[in-house]
Parts: structure tokens; sequence; C-alpha cells
């Protein structure tokens, strides 16, 4: 019986790990469009927006 727990809790922690490690990736997609974004809303700025905002994102 506490075999059968063990193998249930290591399960538990497997699925534990499986979301974390999706969440991390949904974060890291969500950080690249964000960067995505940003970086379109420069291109399409005027010249001194568009360098004040790269000495900003050099910084």
């Amino acid at each position: 019986m506490a075999i059968r727990h063990l193998e249930v809790t290591i399960w538990q922690l497997e699925m534990v790990i499986r979301l974390s490690e999706m969440n991390i990736w949904q974060l890291e997609m969500a950080i690249r469009r964000s960067d995505m974004d940003i970086r379109h809303q420069i291109s399409i700025s005027t010249p001194e927006i568009r360098g004040f905002a790269d000495k900003m994102i050099h910084l």
C-alpha cells in the first residue's frame, strides 16, 4: 500500500513539473510577443522616438 501511495505521489509530482514547464513556455511566448509588439511600435514611430527607444532597449 505504501509503495502504491509513493507511485501516485511521484506521478502527481511529474504532472506538476509538466504543468510548470508549460507555464514557463507560455510566459516565454508572452515575452516574445511583447518584445515583437514593442519593436513593431518602435519601427512605425518617428525617427526621434525610435532613436530614444533603441537607446532604452539597449540599457
